[in-house]
Protein backbone atom coordinates (compact mmCIF):
# COMPACT_ATOMS: atom_id res chain seq x y z
CA UNK A 1 0.00 0.00 0.00
CA UNK A 2 1.09 3.16 -0.33
CA UNK A 3 0.00 7.67 -0.69
CA UNK A 4 -0.15 10.40 -3.14
CA UNK A 5 0.13 13.62 -1.37
CA UNK A 6 -1.17 16.40 -3.16
CA UNK A 7 -0.96 14.28 -6.28
CA UNK A 8 2.13 15.10 -6.40
CA UNK A 9 4.49 13.20 -3.73
CA UNK A 10 4.23 9.01 -3.60
CA UNK A 11 5.34 8.03 0.13
CA UNK A 12 5.40 4.08 -0.13
CA UNK A 13 5.97 3.27 4.06
CA UNK A 14 7.14 -0.32 3.25
CA UNK A 15 10.01 0.61 2.51
CA UNK A 16 10.61 4.20 3.67
CA UNK A 17 10.35 5.79 0.13
CA UNK A 18 9.24 9.31 -0.99
CA UNK A 19 9.29 10.05 -4.88
CA UNK A 20 7.61 12.11 -7.40
CA UNK A 21 4.85 10.81 -9.11
CA UNK A 22 3.93 9.39 -11.93
CA UNK A 23 7.17 7.71 -12.89
CA UNK A 24 7.96 7.50 -9.28
CA UNK A 25 12.16 7.42 -9.95
CA UNK A 26 14.52 9.92 -8.25
CA UNK A 27 13.27 8.29 -4.74
CA UNK A 28 14.37 9.51 -1.66
CA UNK A 29 14.56 6.82 1.64
CA UNK A 30 13.90 8.64 4.86
CA UNK A 31 14.71 6.80 8.47
CA UNK A 32 12.64 4.47 10.00
CA UNK A 33 11.46 7.22 12.35
CA UNK A 34 10.51 9.76 9.95
CA UNK A 35 8.95 6.91 8.03
CA UNK A 36 6.38 5.68 10.74
CA UNK A 37 5.70 9.60 11.64
CA UNK A 38 4.69 10.79 8.66
CA UNK A 39 2.54 7.11 8.60
CA UNK A 40 0.71 8.89 11.70
CA UNK A 41 0.09 12.18 10.48
CA UNK A 42 -0.83 10.84 7.29
CA UNK A 43 -3.83 8.64 9.14
CA UNK A 44 -4.72 12.01 10.94
CA UNK A 45 -4.12 14.14 7.84
CA UNK A 46 -5.61 17.90 8.20
CA UNK A 47 -6.66 17.45 11.60
CA UNK A 48 -3.48 18.57 14.78
CA UNK A 49 -1.91 15.59 16.55
CA UNK A 50 -0.41 16.35 19.69
CA UNK A 51 3.30 16.12 20.36
CA UNK A 52 2.84 13.51 23.42
CA UNK A 53 0.96 11.27 20.97
CA UNK A 54 3.17 11.41 17.91
CA UNK A 55 6.13 10.58 20.79
CA UNK A 56 3.98 7.73 21.74
CA UNK A 57 3.09 6.25 18.37
CA UNK A 58 6.55 6.79 16.92
CA UNK A 59 8.64 6.05 20.04
CA UNK A 60 7.27 4.77 22.39
CA UNK A 61 4.84 1.62 20.84
CA UNK A 62 8.13 0.89 19.36
CA UNK A 63 10.31 0.71 22.24
CA UNK A 64 12.35 3.81 22.22
CA UNK A 65 12.69 6.32 24.39
CA UNK A 66 10.31 9.65 23.86
CA UNK A 67 12.39 13.01 23.54
CA UNK A 68 11.08 16.12 21.77
CA UNK A 69 14.12 16.39 20.01
CA UNK A 70 13.75 13.33 18.68
CA UNK A 71 10.49 14.82 17.20
CA UNK A 72 11.47 17.89 15.56
CA UNK A 73 14.54 16.50 13.81
CA UNK A 74 12.33 13.82 12.02
CA UNK A 75 9.75 16.52 11.19
CA UNK A 76 12.43 18.75 9.89
CA UNK A 77 13.97 15.45 8.06
CA UNK A 78 10.39 15.14 6.53
CA UNK A 79 10.48 18.74 5.72
CA UNK A 80 13.57 18.78 3.52
CA UNK A 81 12.53 15.91 1.55
CA UNK A 82 9.51 17.40 0.50
CA UNK A 83 11.78 20.33 -0.47
CA UNK A 84 13.85 18.16 -2.26
CA UNK A 85 11.24 17.03 -4.26
CA UNK A 86 9.80 20.26 -5.33
CA UNK A 87 7.21 20.23 -2.45
CA UNK A 88 6.43 23.27 -0.28
CA UNK A 89 7.25 23.16 3.44
CA UNK A 90 4.53 24.27 4.86
CA UNK A 91 2.50 21.07 4.00
CA UNK A 92 3.86 20.37 7.77
CA UNK A 93 2.68 22.90 10.46
CA UNK A 94 4.32 23.09 13.52
CA UNK A 95 1.95 24.72 16.25
CA UNK A 96 4.68 25.76 19.25
CA UNK A 97 3.76 23.26 21.80
CA UNK A 98 0.82 21.97 20.81
CA UNK A 99 1.28 20.07 18.03
CA UNK A 100 1.86 19.04 14.58
CA UNK A 101 -0.53 18.82 11.52
CA UNK A 102 -0.14 17.61 7.93
CA UNK A 103 -2.21 19.63 5.59
CA UNK A 104 -2.45 17.38 2.34
CA UNK A 105 -4.93 15.63 -0.11
CA UNK A 106 -4.47 11.54 0.22
CA UNK A 107 -5.41 9.32 -2.30
CA UNK A 108 -4.61 5.32 -1.02
CA UNK A 109 -3.76 2.99 -2.88
CA UNK A 110 -3.23 -0.48 -3.04
CA UNK A 111 -0.02 -2.68 -4.69
CA UNK A 112 -2.40 -3.26 -7.95
CA UNK A 113 -2.14 0.18 -8.12
CA UNK A 114 -6.26 0.57 -7.22
CA UNK A 115 -7.53 3.90 -5.72
CA UNK A 116 -8.70 2.26 -2.42
CA UNK A 117 -12.06 4.29 -0.30
CA UNK A 118 -11.17 7.35 1.30
CA UNK A 119 -8.54 8.53 3.88
CA UNK A 120 -10.63 7.43 7.18
CA UNK A 121 -11.47 3.90 6.16
CA UNK A 122 -10.38 0.85 7.91
CA UNK A 123 -8.15 0.06 5.53
CA UNK A 124 -5.37 2.99 6.45
CA UNK A 125 -5.54 1.57 10.01
CA UNK A 126 -4.12 -1.39 8.82
CA UNK A 127 -0.59 0.53 7.49
CA UNK A 128 1.99 -0.58 9.57
CA UNK A 129 5.64 1.13 8.91
CA UNK A 130 8.37 -0.91 9.06
CA UNK A 131 9.26 -3.18 11.98
CA UNK A 132 12.17 -1.29 14.17
CA UNK A 133 15.36 -2.90 13.51
CA UNK A 134 18.61 -3.03 14.78
CA UNK A 135 19.53 0.07 12.49
CA UNK A 136 17.00 2.18 14.44
CA UNK A 137 19.77 2.58 17.38
CA UNK A 138 22.80 3.74 18.28
CA UNK A 139 25.11 3.81 20.81
CA UNK A 140 22.97 6.36 22.84
CA UNK A 141 19.70 4.73 23.74
CA UNK A 142 17.65 8.29 24.00
CA UNK A 143 17.71 8.36 20.19
CA UNK A 144 15.96 6.93 17.41
CA UNK A 145 17.82 6.72 14.26
CA UNK A 146 19.29 10.30 14.50
CA UNK A 147 19.91 12.21 11.57
CA UNK A 148 23.17 12.47 10.35
CA UNK A 149 23.27 16.36 11.04
CA UNK A 150 21.46 18.98 13.63
CA UNK A 151 18.61 19.66 11.32
CA UNK A 152 17.57 16.14 10.96
CA UNK A 153 18.70 15.37 7.58
CA UNK A 154 19.01 11.76 7.03
CA UNK A 155 18.51 11.05 3.35
CA UNK A 156 19.97 7.66 2.89
CA UNK A 157 19.84 7.55 -1.17
CA UNK A 158 19.13 10.12 -3.36
CA UNK A 159 18.72 8.62 -7.39
CA UNK A 160 20.34 10.95 -9.77
CA UNK A 161 18.94 11.34 -13.49
CA UNK A 162 20.73 12.19 -16.22
CA UNK A 163 20.85 16.11 -16.16
CA UNK A 164 21.81 15.89 -12.98
CA UNK A 165 24.99 13.59 -14.02
CA UNK A 166 25.35 15.85 -16.90
CA UNK A 167 25.46 18.84 -14.57
CA UNK A 168 28.11 17.37 -12.12
CA UNK A 169 30.39 16.28 -15.15
CA UNK A 170 29.64 19.77 -16.41
CA UNK A 171 30.85 21.71 -13.63
CA UNK A 172 32.02 19.97 -10.69
CA UNK A 173 34.62 18.08 -12.54
CA UNK A 174 36.72 21.24 -13.62
CA UNK A 175 35.71 22.87 -10.15
CA UNK A 176 37.94 20.03 -9.00
CA UNK A 177 40.54 19.79 -11.64
CA UNK A 178 41.27 23.80 -10.71
CA UNK A 179 41.45 23.29 -7.38
CA UNK A 180 44.22 20.66 -7.83
CA UNK A 181 45.88 22.88 -10.12
CA UNK A 182 46.02 25.56 -7.27
CA UNK A 183 47.48 22.82 -5.03
CA UNK A 184 50.18 21.97 -7.58
CA UNK A 185 51.03 25.77 -8.05
CA UNK A 186 51.09 26.44 -4.37
CA UNK A 187 53.30 23.75 -3.73
CA UNK A 188 55.99 24.22 -6.33
CA UNK A 189 55.85 28.57 -5.24
CA UNK A 190 56.44 27.35 -2.04
CA UNK A 191 59.52 25.16 -2.74
CA UNK A 192 60.65 27.83 -5.10
CA UNK A 193 60.60 30.45 -2.66
CA UNK A 194 62.01 27.73 0.54
CA UNK A 195 59.78 28.82 3.23
CA UNK A 196 60.82 27.20 6.34
CA UNK A 197 59.51 27.34 9.88
CA UNK A 198 60.41 28.66 12.88
CA UNK A 199 63.03 26.85 14.37
CA UNK A 200 62.78 26.25 18.16
CA UNK A 201 65.90 25.14 19.63
CA UNK A 202 65.20 23.74 22.95
CA UNK A 203 62.38 23.80 25.85
CA UNK A 204 64.00 23.90 29.64
CA UNK A 205 62.70 24.07 33.55
CA UNK A 206 64.73 26.61 35.67
CA UNK A 207 63.11 26.34 38.81
CA UNK A 208 59.48 27.68 38.19
CA UNK A 209 59.83 28.78 34.72
CA UNK A 210 59.32 26.88 31.93
CA UNK A 211 62.02 28.92 29.25
CA UNK A 212 62.02 28.06 25.54
CA UNK A 213 65.48 28.83 23.72
CA UNK A 214 64.43 30.85 20.45
CA UNK A 215 66.18 31.84 17.45
CA UNK A 216 66.10 32.54 13.90
CA UNK A 217 70.11 32.07 13.18
CA UNK A 218 70.78 28.55 12.58
CA UNK A 219 74.52 27.62 14.40
CA UNK A 220 74.26 28.84 18.02
CA UNK A 221 75.74 27.30 20.53
CA UNK A 222 73.10 25.89 22.70
CA UNK A 223 74.37 25.80 25.63
CA UNK A 224 75.68 29.44 25.02
CA UNK A 225 72.03 30.13 24.86
CA UNK A 226 70.49 28.62 27.65
CA UNK A 227 73.70 30.71 29.86
CA UNK A 228 72.80 33.84 28.32
CA UNK A 229 68.94 33.45 29.06
CA UNK A 230 69.47 32.84 32.83
CA UNK A 231 71.95 35.36 33.03
CA UNK A 232 69.42 37.77 30.98
CA UNK A 233 66.85 36.37 33.62
CA UNK A 234 68.89 37.35 37.01
CA UNK A 235 70.07 41.10 35.55
CA UNK A 236 66.17 41.87 34.39
CA UNK A 237 65.10 40.84 38.00
CA UNK A 238 62.53 37.95 36.87
CA UNK A 239 61.62 35.97 39.62
CA UNK A 240 61.20 32.29 39.23
CA UNK A 241 61.01 31.01 43.19
CA UNK A 242 57.55 31.00 43.37
CA UNK A 243 54.71 32.11 40.51
CA UNK A 244 55.05 29.77 37.60
CA UNK A 245 56.22 31.37 34.38
CA UNK A 246 56.81 30.84 30.35
CA UNK A 247 59.82 32.57 29.52
CA UNK A 248 60.53 33.03 26.14
CA UNK A 249 64.44 34.09 25.01
CA UNK A 250 65.61 35.15 21.28
CA UNK A 251 69.26 36.19 20.93
CA UNK A 252 69.49 38.61 17.75
CA UNK A 253 71.99 38.80 15.61
CA UNK A 254 75.07 40.16 16.87
CA UNK A 255 76.37 42.92 14.79
CA UNK A 256 79.13 44.03 16.94
CA UNK A 257 81.13 41.99 18.48
CA UNK A 258 80.63 44.81 21.69
CA UNK A 259 77.21 44.46 21.29
CA UNK A 260 74.22 42.46 23.00
CA UNK A 261 70.85 42.47 21.72
CA UNK A 262 68.25 40.04 22.96
CA UNK A 263 64.33 39.64 23.55
CA UNK A 264 62.80 38.37 26.72
CA UNK A 265 58.95 37.47 26.76
CA UNK A 266 57.53 36.64 30.70
CA UNK A 267 54.04 35.17 30.58
CA UNK A 268 52.17 33.83 34.07
CA UNK A 269 51.27 30.33 33.40
CA UNK A 270 48.15 31.23 36.77
CA UNK A 271 44.99 30.03 36.10
CA UNK A 272 42.77 32.90 34.28
CA UNK A 273 43.87 35.63 32.01
CA UNK A 274 47.64 35.40 32.33
CA UNK A 275 49.56 38.77 32.45
CA UNK A 276 52.59 38.99 29.48
CA UNK A 277 55.81 41.31 28.90
CA UNK A 278 57.95 41.97 26.83
CA UNK A 279 61.73 42.76 27.62
CA UNK A 280 64.15 44.25 24.98
CA UNK A 281 67.75 45.31 25.59
CA UNK A 282 69.16 46.97 22.60
CA UNK A 283 72.34 48.90 24.32
CA UNK A 284 75.79 47.35 24.02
Amino acid sequence: MYFILNKGIKFTPETNELSLTPDGKNGILISNAASRLLVEMVRNANEVVSRDVLLQKVWEDYGFKTSYNNLYMAVSEIRKTFEILGCNKTVIITIPKVGIKLVADIDIFDASETKLKPLFSEELSKVTPEVPSSNDTFSDPNIDNPPEDKFGSDIETITLSAKNKNYLYRWILPLLIMVLSMTIFYYQLNKKLGFSPLVQYDVFDYRSCRIYIINSSVGYNLTLLKEKALKNLNDNHVDCGSEKKSIYFQDNFIRSGKINEYTLGVCSRSPGKNKCETIKSLAG
